[in-house]
């Protein structure tokens, strides 16, 4: 019964990412995915580009295990370019023994 519940539940609040694509436009300038495994996603949005993409450059790429990942990340939603969003890079640090 639980089981039944909570998967209908779950399929009855799926939404395609078009769909989810439009209501964000209703009430943001600018989106982008930032992470996915399966069904779930992250999206960050705002009115403000530089703010989202200041925000973005203060981050890493997602470190999802390839197995779960299903999007070529990140996706831009609205008004951006793939090619403008840049993620801070971290760079191995090797000790010397």
């Amino acid at each position: 019964m639980k089981k039944d519940n909570v998967l209908t539940d779950m399929n009855n609040g799926l939404v395609t990412i078009d769909t989810f694509k439009n209501i964000l436009a209703d009430f943001f300038k600018y989106a982008v995915i930032n992470w996915n495994s399966g069904n779930f996603y992250t999206v960050y949005a705002s009115n403000s580009k530089n703010n989202l993409l200041s925000f973005l450059s203060n981050m890493t790429p997602a470190l999802t295990p390839n197995q779960f990942v299903h999007t070529d990340l990140p996706v831009a939603l609205l008004n951006l370019n793939k090619n403008e969003i840049k993620y801070r890079v971290i760079k191995e640090v090797i000790k010397e023994k």
